[in-house]
C-alpha cells in the first residue's frame, strides 16, 4: 500500500537542535560591526568618496617592482598584515608631496 502524506512536511532542523546557527548567519558580511551574535564580520565598506573609481595602468622596471615588493614585505613585518600593491600605491600617492617627485639636485 502507498504511503499517504499527513500534510506536515517540516522536519526538525538538526543545526538548531545542536545549537548551531544557520549557514546564512555565518556568512561574513563586508562590515567590521558586530552582528546579532556579538561577532565581528569582515571589513568595513568604504564610502562613495573613499571608493576607487579611476583605473590607472602602470608599468614598472624590475628594480622598481622589487622596491614595491620590498615595501610590502616590510609593511607585513611591522604590522603583521598584508598590503596589496593597489593599497600601497594609493598610500604613496596620498602622502606624496611635490618635493618627493622633484629631481634630486647634486
Amino acid at each position: 500500500m502507498p504511503k499517504t502524506s499527513t500534510g506536515n512536511t517540516e522536519r526538525p532542523n538538526p543545526l538548531a537542535e545542536a545549537g548551531l546557527r544557520p549557514k546564512s548567519a555565518q556568512i561574513p558580511h563586508q562590515t567590521d560591526k558586530e552582528d546579532e551574535y556579538g561577532e565581528h564580520r569582515g571589513r568595513e565598506l568604504k564610502s562613495d568618496e573613499e571608493r576607487a573609481t579611476e583605473k590607472v595602468t602602470a608599468y614598472f622596471t624590475p628594480p622598481q617592482y622589487d622596491k614595491i615588493e620590498d615595501l610590502r614585505k616590510a609593511h607585513r613585518k611591522k604590522t603583521g598584515k598584508r598590503i596589496s600593491v593597489n593599497a600601497l600605491l594609493r598610500r604613496l600617492v596620498e602622502n606624496a608631496t611635490v618635493e618627493d617627485i622633484l629631481p634630486i639636485e647634486e
